[in-house]
Parts: structure tokens; sequence; C-alpha cells
């Protein structure tokens, strides 16, 4: 049966936006949207908001999980519809955002993106684009800390490995956890997965225990409802299949180096395991082979050892201050996400 939006998980939580850039609205005694896509969903999520019966005015927090284009590329829009949100996100999230290049960069893969998926039918309307040499986070969220939202518990829960600034929600009442792109995307008709580990492989398998020791009965990513896994057993199930395959690609792709093959067939073996299922129906070929680096660099990095032997540290201090390296993993010069 096709799922169609706006998509209802629970009686609080919904799904947003259009499949390939996902919202979610949390609706308590206000409402929250978590994970803020991209521009060209803006028409979209307020009409569903008004489909669901949800005043401007109710919007009361705007939530960054991570700060790539395709996650906060509607943020600009979404502030201009509801002036009176606060927008949360970490404090790696404020930094990069804070970055007038990086955030030129941003606005131009969104405004590129956008119209292409226009053109081709995904979108039905955009709107105007804004100019703006920053994306401001209103309120710093730290590991471990519990918000709430709309009067709903939400655990903040540092997962990197994606990125520096990743976070995902952990939403007791609803028994879900939102990961965005952090661990990954599991795969169930192949029982696979696609790889997300820009910055390290190692960071990334420690945030999969990290979300696997919840136990929750719903994981919820940025992108692709078909994705969504539900039922305690398939979430565990997604969560382990997540980690021993990204053990196995990182294993495989350190054998071919150690085996001395060159820089190029290595890429090419990352592209090829990375560039299919719904990021093929996203992004253009280019803009993956573009990524490929960051992937394989993760991969042959000083952490490649906690790949094979999952001892990693997840690279943030008990009081929430990230440790990991500050470097952003995108390129401003290429678009990176």
């Amino acid at each position: 049966m096709p799922r169609t939006f706006p998509y209802q998980l629970s009686d609080r939580l919904f799904v947003l936006g259009d499949n390939l850039f996902l919202t979610y609205l949390l609706r308590g005694e206000t409402c929250a949207l978590i994970d803020l896509a991209a521009s060209g969903t803006v028409p979209l999520i307020r009409k569903q908001l008004r489909h669901l019966a949800i005043d401007d005015g109710a919007i009361e927090n705007l939530v960054i999980q991570h700060a790539h284009w395709d996650h906060v590329g509607a943020l600009p829009y979404l502030r201009e519809a509801f002036p009176r949100a606060t927008v949360l996100g970490s404090e790696k999230a404020r930094e990069v955002l804070g970055k007038t290049k990086i955030v030129d960069q941003f606005r131009q893969n969104d405004e590129r993106w956008c119209s292409r998926l226009r053109d081709t039918g995904v979108f039905g309307e955009l709107p105007d684009f804004l100019s703006y040499p920053s994306i401001a986070v209103d309120r710093i969220i730290r590991d471990n800390e519990t918000l709430s939202l709309g009067g709903i518990p939400v655990e903040v829960l540092a997962t990197p490995g994606h990125s520096a600034c990743s976070v995902s929600l952990h939403l007791p009442t609803e028994d879900t956890v939102l990961a965005s792109d952090a661990v990954g995307f599991y795969l169930p008709e192949s029982d696979d997965f696609l790889p997300m580990f820009f910055q390290s492989v190692g960071l990334t398998l420690a945030s999969i225990s990290r979300l696997e020791a919840l136990g929750v009965a719903t994981l919820g990513y940025g992108h692709s409802l078909d994705l969504l896994v539900r039922g305690k057993a398939a979430v565990s199930h997604a969560l382990r299949r997540l980690r021993e395959r990204t053990r196995e690609f990182a294993r495989t792709i350190q054998e071919m180096a150690d085996a001395g093959a060159p820089e190029g067939d290595l890429l090419a073996a990352v592209h090829r395991l990375s560039y299919r299922d719904f990021l093929a129906e996203l992004y253009l070929p280019d803009y993956l082979q573009a990524v490929s680096p960051y992937l394989l660099k993760a991969i042959l990095s000083a952490d490649r050892a906690a790949a094979t032997t999952g001892n990693a540290q997840r690279g943030f201090a008990s009081d929430g201050r990230d440790t990991t390296s500050t470097r952003t993993l995108f390129s401003p010069s290429r678009g990176m996400r």
C-alpha cells in the first residue's frame, strides 16, 4: 500500500515533505519540525500542516539534526514562514552554519537540486529562492540533554560518523529514534545498506551501537519513507545489519588497498557500492562521485582498526563536548552534502 504525506507514525508524530526529503512533525502542546530538508519541500510542508489543521503560530521549534545542505535547505524558508519559532542545533552545527562560504555553497546546492527536481516533476512548485549569508541557530542542544518539545520529552544523542554535528533524537513516549543520516540506510528489500560515514567508520559503528541500546520500535531517517523501519525486531535487525555491512564494506575496500589497488579503482568501488537505490533517484552520478573520496578517506584513516574490530570511541566527552576533528566533512568548492 503506497504511503502518502502527511504520514502518521503515532498520535503525535508525523512525516511531512516529500519521499526524497523527510521532515518530522512532533505535535504536542505546541509543534516542532525536525530535520529541515530542502527548500523544495516547503510548499508541501505548509500544505500538509494545513491538512492537519495546524496553524502557523503553533510551530514553536525547528530542530536541526545535522548541518548538510539537504537537511537545512528549507530552514531559511521555514524561519520566514514561522518567525516565532526557535531554531535548535548542536554547537558544531552552529559553527558550520555561521560560515558564509559554506552556507553560500549550501544555498547553491539547494537551488540547483530543487530546480532539477521541479523540472523532472518531483516538485510541483518551489518557493521564491532567498539570499542569506548564514543560518542562525538560536539554541544549542547537547549530548544527553532531554528537551521538552511541546511538553513531549526528546533525548538528544550525539551520533557522529556521518558528520561531526550529527545528532539523533530519541522520543521515548513514541518508542522512536530519528537518526537522519547518522548511521547510513538499511535497505529492507535487499537486506543491504547504503554507507554514509563521511566523517568516520569507527564513530559510525559506535553510533549504531548507541541506537541499538535504545530498543525502540521505530527507526526514522532523513530520506525515503520507504526505508522507515517499524517493529522492535525489525529495528534490531536493521541496526545489526548496518553494523555488519559497514564493517564488511570497510574491510573490502581496505583489503583492496592493502593489495595495492590504485586510488582510482578504490574510488570506483566505493562509488559502485554507494550510488544505488534512492540515492540514484536523488543525485546525479557526478555528485556521489564527489562524495566518494570522503568515504574512502574514512576507511583508510587511523580508525580503520575500529571498523573491523568494533572498538571505537564516540568522540564526545561526558559533558557533550565534541572531541572529534573540527573539520567539516564536505568541500564547499565541490558542494558536498
